[in-house]
């Protein structure tokens, strides 16, 4: 389960990653799909801080998604340009915190066995 978790996890970051990059919307939707599953597996399966980690993925993937239509296909109801940049920094910040917590999620237990032989080699190695 953790492992699908995971690959979901990178598979949605890397499609998001190159979809954004070309502009592709169809790519775009299915790494926020792929971002979404990843986020569901992770509430599923975990629990404590990463089942809520999962939520904050899951939700802020959906919002970003929702928002980034919405900003490419309804015209602003105001023109100023306060409102204009606040519109079209919201994506933006969504996707930050997709990814920001997204990464939490698979870093964490990626370095927890980093962690561990880093500090036995430490308690075993003789220092004088």
């Amino acid at each position: 389960m953790f492992v699908a978790t995971v690959v979901a996890g990178v598979c949605g970051a890397v499609v998001l990653v190159a979809a954004l990059r070309s502009r592709d919307r169809r790519a775009i939707a299915f790494g926020v799909a792929a971002l979404v599953a990843f986020g569901v597996l992770t509430v599923r399966g975990l629990r404590g801080p990463q089942r809520v980690l999962g939520w904050v993925v899951t939700i802020a993937a959906a919002l970003w998604f929702v928002v980034s239509v919405l900003t490419q296909t309804v015209p602003p109801p105001s023109t100023a340009q306060e409102v204009l940049a606040v519109v079209y920094a919201v994506p933006g910040v969504l996707q930050a915190v997709v990814f920001l917590a997204a990464a939490v999620l698979v870093a964490v237990p990626l370095l927890r066995p980093v962690g561990a032989g880093a500090g036995s080699l430490w308690s075993s190695a003789e220092v004088r």
